[in-house]
């Protein structure tokens, strides 16, 4: 073993280089997983998460399908917020002040909405995720919001915690169902207390325990989300493909259903999601490239798909302007409009030869538009209605 590297410096050989690489391989100390710093802070916050959810079971006074209303998006995402904080030790006051001065705005203003609640407290229930989620965002990227490297690398980071979250999520559900079952065959019935109680409190605290994952096992974590992506982008597009002259030879009037129309803006959402997801590990291989076509399929179907949808938006407008109307007709032209922008980039990369960083910059510096709207929705849709 000893005089091995110097017979394969004297006579080098294909079958050489071989046993030289697998005996280097094999020297090499395993790895160990070692549990990260920070699992204090995150078993903190997300115990901290819990105690708030139930909140509504220590005082019934609370109406607990309104608290959750106001608040339970709050809550996860301020969680995360502040994990993140944490982690990244962001103690400087005036990011601090930037961060967590619009988190306490809000939760003031969801809880003091009066009740009962009209369609726009649902619009702004509704839209609240949203701009605590720029809060995260600002906090993630440590207010550099600026930096297209830095906002793709969070909606990245999005795409891997909701894929980790989901997993927990899914194991929790299977613990509950076998925990319940236990119970039941000895004569208890806890599945009330249980999904009311610990299901609840488990579900809020999980994305905190999804980050924490993702930062003890990164280069697993950030390989699944493009996966998954690659999978499902020739699906939605064989879907959409197949969707589009079923529109047309069903005959049923869209600016009559209601449903069809919030579950298309749905549809222009999760588009972008995949493509901000598969474009997360793309290079210049001719297997990404092929999947760059049917992003770029994906894109040019969904448009002329939402042509339709938004047609049928602004007849229903004809009728009058109500606030759901409204939000639904933004939300739709905000997306639209960015697939738009994203055509042309789309276009250039596959058949101009142009870099794949244009894409990533057509998806960030639009995010500003997204931000605007929800501002708008939240706080000037409750002055117009």
């Amino acid at each position: 073993m000893e005089a091995f590297p110097h017979v394969v410096e004297e006579n080098d050989s294909e079958l050489l280089r071989f046993w030289k690489l697998r005996l280097e391989t094999e020297s090499l100390p395993s790895p160990e997983v070692r549990i990260h710093p920070d699992w204090k802070v995150a078993a903190a916050i997300a115990l901290w998460i819990a105690a708030v959810v139930l909140l509504p079971s220590l005082f019934p006074a609370m109406k607990r399908e309104v608290f959750y209303m106001r608040n339970m998006a709050l809550i996860v995402l301020s969680g995360l917020t502040a994990y993140t904080l944490c982690r990244e030790k962001i103690t400087e006051t005036k990011s601090l002040l930037v961060i967590l001065l619009p988190l306490v705005l809000l939760a003031l203003y969801l809880n003091f909405l009066p009740r009962p609640f009209t369609d726009t407290s649902i619009l702004v229930f509704l839209h609240a995720p949203l701009l605590c989620w720029a809060l995260f965002g600002l906090a993630w990227t440590r207010l550099g919001f600026r930096n297209d490297r830095h906002v793709f690398g969070f909606l990245r980071y999005n795409g891997e915690l909701v894929t980790m979250t989901g997993l927990i999520l899914i194991a929790g559900i299977f613990l509950s169902l076998m925990t319940i079952s236990l119970f039941a065959l000895i004569g208890m019935e806890i599945s009330r207390f249980y999904m009311q109680n610990i299901a609840v409190a488990g579900a809020a605290a999980s994305p905190v325990l999804a980050a924490w994952l993702i930062s003890q096992f990164p280069s697993v974590t950030g390989k699944v989300v493009p996966l998954i992506a690659r999978i499902f982008t020739p699906m939605v597009l064989i879907s959409a493909v197949i969707y589009l002259p079923a529109i047309l030879v069903s005959g049923v009037r869209l600016s009559e259903n209601r449903d069809f129309l919030v579950m298309f803006n749905l549809l222009l959402f999760a588009v972008m999601a995949i493509i901000v997801f598969s474009l997360s590990e793309m290079d210049r291989s001719a297997t990404s490239r092929i999947h760059l076509y049917m992003l770029l399929s994906l894109v040019v179907v969904t448009l002329l798909i939402n042509s339709l949808a938004l047609a049928a938006i602004i007849t229903r407008l004809t009728e009058g302007f109500t606030p759901n109307r409204t939000a639904v007709l933004l939300s739709n032209l905000v997306v639209f409009i960015h697939l738009l922008v994203m055509l042309p980039v789309l276009w250039s990369v596959c058949f101009r030869q142009q870099p794949y960083t244009r894409i990533g910059k057509a998806v960030t510096r639009y995010l500003p538009l997204y931000i605007l709207y929800t501002l708008f929705v939240i706080l000037i849709f409750p002055l117009l209605w």
